[in-house]
């Protein structure tokens, strides 16, 4: 009995600490006899994106770090990117752009330090594991990041932590890191990510599920370095290289025809179902080639996706998007009319102030920055939400990629969906994916 008191104090003060000591303070820190230095961002226009990509815009424009601490929830989920952000941001502190972003989400809290803003979301501060606890021992370092995991797993293997790699972001600098006594493995991968000037996200597990052979295992936590999210609205470069979607760009741009793709998320984010796979643009004219794209291979009786030809534009419908009913609802919705002039995401977030009824899904258009293709366009009362958009691709002369968001069965440890979930349809030029 009094082990267990004695254990339930403990986890009472470090859940306590972490409250006072890690959140007391959530603007910038400066090194003793430093002048202050304000961290700027100009102003950010969001008309639909994941919360994580605001905060990658925001750290990125504010010339900080990000180090993101969020939890792995047990339906393999996601948790910030569960929530939508549909907002403009004034240009600023970056504590002020943060602040609004807390605000309209409710979602996470942050601190900055030196050049690294550290944000941690709710889930995680209700869930706190090993990565929090404050008793490694002092000790001079000099590791890249998957050194740095093999010291933290054999000193402390509760932890679990797993290095994970993201092509093209490399993991082999080396650093040298004084860990100062009685830290923990938080504070050394924050040590890390200054030293090394990358950020990093962490997706902590810890659940316990049955092994193959019927024991306990453990899932194990991740850690992956990342870099600033400079350019806006631009797909990795790995899923810009191979996939169905980016040989249908480089048709679409090599021909200068624009190809509208109707598409589903398999996983619940913007990746849809034809971001997969490895395909090459043919390099024949624009029918040709989007009909041999089209092929499942030889291991599928159906096609990849169905295409035809509607005045000017090549409409694409993938198969998980044709097979899956819910959601094709938002692009059968009429809009009341009226005038429009602006870029595709601007047209996302007029459709959704305009639509006749109010909706339960909307688009997500990414980042307004006024750049890309634009036109203008008389919109008739009655027109349906796909019709105005293949009506955008025609005026403009490019087109674009659709996916269709079916958030993921809420679990226990995500309780239920935010009033702003990341729910409804992600819309982009398809000039975005053009290798």
């Amino acid at each position: 009995m009094y082990r267990n008191l004695q254990r339930a104090c403990t986890v009472f003060l470090l859940i306590a600490g972490l409250s006072v000591g890690l959140w007391g303070c959530r603007a910038e820190t400066e090194a003793p006899g430093s002048a202050p230095q304000a961290h700027l961002v100009p102003a950010l226009r969001f008309a639909g994106v994941n919360l994580i990509y605001a905060l990658r815009r925001v750290a990125a424009e504010a010339n900080l770090l990000l180090a993101l601490d969020e939890i792995q929830p047990r339906n393999l989920g996601p948790d910030l990117a569960r929530f939508r952000v549909d907002l403009d941001l004034e240009a600023g502190p970056v504590v002020q752009a943060l602040e609004k972003l807390k605000q309209e989400t409710g979602a996470f809290d942050f601190m900055i330090t030196e050049n690294v803003v550290y944000v941690r979301s709710q889930l995680t501060l209700e869930h706190v594991t090993g990565l929090d606890t404050k008793d490694l021992p002092a000790t001079k370092l000099k590791v890249n990041i998957e050194d740095l995991g093999k010291w933290i797993m054999s000193n402390r293997p509760g932890s679990f932590l797993k290095v994970k790699r993201i092509r093209g972001e490399p993991i082999f600098r080396v650093v040298e890191l004084e860990l100062p006594e009685q830290s923990s493995v938080l504070d050394l991968l924050l040590l890390y990510a200054k030293k090394a000037n990358r950020g990093w996200r962490i997706r902590r597990a810890g659940q316990r599920t049955p092994g193959p052979q019927g024991r306990i295992a453990i899932i194990a936590s991740t850690v992956a370095l990342w870099r600033a999210l400079d350019e806006p609205n631009i797909p990795p470069w790995s899923r810009r290289a191979t996939s169905t979607l980016a040989a249908l760009a480089s048709v679409s741009k090599r021909t200068g025809t624009p190809i509208c793709i109707k598409d589903r998320s398999p996983l619940g984010d913007v990746r849809g179902w034809l971001d997969y796979g490895k395909k090459i643009d043919p390099q024949t004219p624009a029918r040709e080639a989007v009909g041999a794209l089209a092929w499942g291979g030889v291991q599928h009786e159906e096609d990849d996706y169905t295409w035809e030809w509607l005045d000017g534009v090549i409409r694409v419908s993938s198969r998980f998007y044709s097979f899956n009913l819910p959601g094709q609802d938002l692009l059968n919705d009429t809009v009341i009319g009226g005038r429009f002039e602006g870029t595709l995401p601007e047209l996302a977030r007029w459709i959704n102030e305009n639509r006749s009824k109010p909706p339960t899904k909307v688009l997500m258009g990414g980042e307004i920055t006024g750049k890309g293709p634009a036109s203008k366009l008389e919109i008739a009362e009655g027109t349906t939400v796909e019709e105005a958009l293949l009506d955008f691709a025609r005026a403009s002369g490019a087109g674009w990629n659709l996916v269709v968001v079916d958030a993921l069965t809420p679990d226990a440890s995500v309780r239920e969906l935010p009033a702003n979930a990341w729910l409804g349809a992600y819309l982009m030029p398809l000039e975005s994916w053009a290798p």
